[in-house]
């Protein structure tokens, strides 16, 4: 497989729409997702962007023969597709950067300077050390982003403002009864969102099972004392059946998860079987409603693996060339929830309209609104009771949807029938 170009010139990519008719506010969003970790830092801000600029007009440090392979490579089409956007139903937004009269810096050495830049002279500027909202390998310390995820979890699951009940409202049965509820979370992540989800529903520990690709001496001894954490195979699609009978959780979570998943068909399906009927899954997904979206969020990726953690997760040049998602629009993960017999709740947020607001930027805009760029929202799904085939509302009637078995039947029966008749 040719090394996806594209992948190495995306930040040149989103810095040349900057003057863009149309385009010229991602840019403007890349500028923010730059500045996230410093927004108590309004100064230092201004010295971070600066920064940036003056390093993306450097000029690369890598050979001739280097570039001209990478430029090859672009010039035949393989960067003119962006490869994160092949899994959407959008058009993938095509790459036009002239690196003909300049030698361009790429996305792994911005990458790479941008770290050195950022906790050798960013993280040690007046302003940031007085900061709470900087932690000591993180950008996000102490803002609330844990609570407020669990929170809007337990709002999904009691069914907040919808006017009906729920039964996870109250969830008081003592911890040694077999039917006490039991969560899964698929791709937990630090696991910080499970533990809290396991404290506030007091969830035993064998009752509250989070998985990863991570080894399990990657997470904190607090985490590991209040929940049961599975490393998964990253090569697989199958949830471990032996440790995942069918129908075993009450609530599945997948927060940013999803999207990671080369398989998520099948995953989906996994999810499904360890549900138990009646059960509840709770996603957190983005919504690639253009594809430009796909180059900002792979930007994103990158800065927080490789810039603001003073340990980078990864190399650069590793990320560059070897990182793959697979982001998709509202519309497309509904009808993978649909494929797989997924009903959604009547207040789950992927329903059109309740959680997409514009972002006003009169200056660039002219005073029109623009989309929110880092659209995601959360969602709620319920397995159905039964096997019972799903129903499809229809204007004064409800109509069941024949299973390929029933269909079959009635052929058959319609044969017979004619055979009778002749």
């Amino acid at each position: 497989m040719i090394p996806n170009a594209a992948s190495m010139y995306q930040i040149q990519f989103i810095y040349s729409l900057r003057n863009h008719d149309t385009h010229h506010h991602l840019y403007q969003r890349l500028k923010q997702i730059l500045c996230s970790p410093l927004y108590t830092c309004p100064e230092t801000k201004m010295v971070w962007i600066k920064e940036f600029e003056r390093i993306v007009n450097m000029k690369s440090e890598k050979s001739d023969l280097q570039l001209e392979k990478l430029q090859q490579t672009m010039m035949n089409g393989y960067g003119h597709g962006h490869v994160q956007g092949q899994s959407s139903s959008l058009s993938p937004p095509p790459y036009k950067i002239d690196f003909a009269d300049r030698r361009c810096i790429t996305d792994p050495e911005i990458y790479q300077l941008l770290h050195t830049f950022f906790h050798t002279v960013i993280r040690n500027m007046p302003e940031c050390r007085e900061s709470k909202t900087m932690g000591e390998d993180h950008t996000e310390g102490n803002d609330g982003r844990v609570e407020s995820r669990i929170d809007a979890i337990l709002a999904l699951l009691e069914g907040r403002g919808d006017g009906t009940d729920h039964p996870y409202k109250l969830i008081a049965t003592k911890p040694g009864d077999p039917h006490f509820f039991k969560l899964l979370d698929v791709g937990c992540g630090n696991a910080e969102i499970t533990q809290g989800l396991a404290e506030f529903l007091n969830i035993p520990k064998d009752n509250c099972v989070a998985c990863d690709i991570k080894e399990s001496k990657e997470f904190s001894p607090k985490v590991l004392d209040r929940l049961t954490y599975v490393q998964l195979d990253p090569q697989q699609t199958r949830l471990d059946t032996k440790r995942f009978p069918d129908s075993s959780f009450d609530v599945v979570v997948a927060l940013m998860s999803l999207h990671h998943i080369p398989h998520y068909s099948e995953t989906l399906k996994e999810i499904v079987r360890v549900l138990k009927p009646n059960g509840r899954l709770v996603f957190r997904e983005h919504d690639l409603f253009t594809p430009y979206l796909a180059v900002i969020l792979d930007i994103v990726h990158a800065l927080y693996d490789c810039v603001f953690k003073k340990i980078q997760s990864i190399s650069p040049e590793t990320f560059c060339t070897t990182y793959r998602a697979f982001y998709k629009g509202r519309t497309d993960w509904q009808r993978e929830f649909k494929n797989v017999n997924l009903v959604a709740e009547p207040h789950s947020h992927d329903l059109e309209g309740i959680y997409r607001y514009p972002i006003s930027i009169r200056k660039l805009q002219k005073d029109r609104p623009i989309k929110n760029v880092l659209a995601s929202y959360m969602g709620i799904y319920r397995k159905p009771a039964s096997s019972i085939p799903m129903f499809t509302l229809v204007p004064g009637n409800l109509i069941s949807e024949p299973s390929k078995k029933q269909k079959l039947e009635k052929n058959q029966e319609n044969h017979e029938n004619t055979l009778q008749n002749q």
